[in-house]
């Protein structure tokens, strides 16, 4: 008995501390691109449970539309060029970007300012995950908007009870209106570990609830008067896996507003312009010598062909049968397969002989 007794002791611990490592090849990298589903309805549950081998089970929920997040190298043609010489600038490491993204949220605070093509610039590196910056187009313009200070989303490596905070400002000049200047603190703290289960499957996962404070501060030319704006506390409830890149579930709550998004498989939605379709293509020959050709069931419209980094090689519309590429050199590319509305139907790697 002394034995066996003597060993559980040994397991005992060993299970009640286990808990995944989430660190900087955890992050996203250029283009990756997820499939996500979107709802506002948490069918019930609490986001806020949570805890030590905690298992959240969040199979219930149901998406009301789908898209896909995309990441693209900061040297991709698809970033504005004023937006990479702010966000790749090699003398200013602290905000030198690793990749950006399509940002999900635009709002516009003063009708007079329309913003819109927004973009979000991260950081990865071996301290941790950082934003450091957005860009957007203000009035037709594009404008980088450089944090002052980067705003932490998480510490690596992620573990449990550890807590941070980051305090993040930036304005800028707007043409014809005045100034405009934003603030956002975000206090995070890892608060659970354990199992999660979401329609996309089951996963090992750090959580972490990150509490966020924006304010905006406003000059009108017009009436030489400036004012500040409060925005609702948001709260979000953030939960990582292994090599996922992009996180598995979060949940945002601002007073009586909530808003899901966790990464799935593809689901018919009643949504027209958000539907995501299912992606049955195929790429063949791959590896490929001199041509290659596109076998699809949905009808496309535009084939891009980029790089390893991300940059744009050529573009092709409406293109069928066999793709010639025997001039490009050997390595990796990748396709980028869109659709009439010009919705990405899917990314592929090709190797090139």
């Amino acid at each position: 008995m002394k034995k066996i007794f003597c060993c559980l002791l040994l397991i005992i611990p060993i299970w009640a501390i286990a808990q995944i490592t989430i660190d900087n090849n955890d992050m996203p990298v250029p283009n990756d691109t997820f499939r996500l589903s979107l709802t506002n309805n948490l069918q019930g549950i609490d986001p806020a449970l949570t805890g030590q081998n905690y298992t959240w089970d969040f199979t219930a929920l149901t998406p009301n539309s789908q898209t896909i997040d995309t990441f693209f190298s900061v040297l991709s043609s698809y970033i504005p060029v004023a937006y990479n010489l702010v966000f790749n600038n090699p003398l200013d490491q602290a905000h030198k970007a690793t990749v950006a993204t399509r940002s999900f949220v635009t709002t516009n605070p003063v009708p007079q300012v329309q913003i819109s093509e927004t973009y979000d610039f991260f950081k990865v590196a071996g301290s941790g995950y950082t934003k450091v910056g957005q860009g957007a187009k203000i009035n037709g313009l594009p404008a980088p908007m450089k944090y002052d200070v980067p705003e932490i989303f998480y510490t690596f490596p992620v573990q449990y009870g550890h807590i941070d905070s980051s305090a993040s400002a930036y304005g800028l000049s707007v043409p014809g209106m005045g100034y405009y200047g934003q603030f956002i603190k975000r206090v995070n703290t890892v608060d659970g570990y354990g199992s999660l289960t979401t329609p996309y499957g089951t996963f090992d996962a750090m959580r972490i609830k990150s509490v966020i404070y924006t304010s905006d501060t406003i000059y009108l030319d017009t009436i030489s008067h400036g004012f500040l704006i409060n925005r609702p506390t948001e709260t979000q409830y953030i939960w990582l896996g292994d090599n996922q890149g992009d996180p598995l579930l979060l949940v945002s709550k601002t007073n009586n507003n909530t808003n899901v998004r966790y990464k799935d498989h593809f689901v018919a939605t009643d949504v027209s312009n958000n539907l995501i379709r299912n992606r049955e293509i195929r790429i063949i020959p791959n590896p490929v010598k001199e041509s290659f050709t596109v076998f699809s069931d949905i009808p496309y419209s535009k084939i891009e062909i980029l790089d390893i980094t991300g940059k744009l090689i050529t573009t092709q519309k409406n293109k069928t049968g066999e793709i010639n590429i025997s001039t490009l050199t050997e390595g990796l590319y990748f396709i980028k397969i869109y659709d009439n509305n010009n919705i990405l139907l899917a990314t592929k790697k090709i190797n090139k002989k």
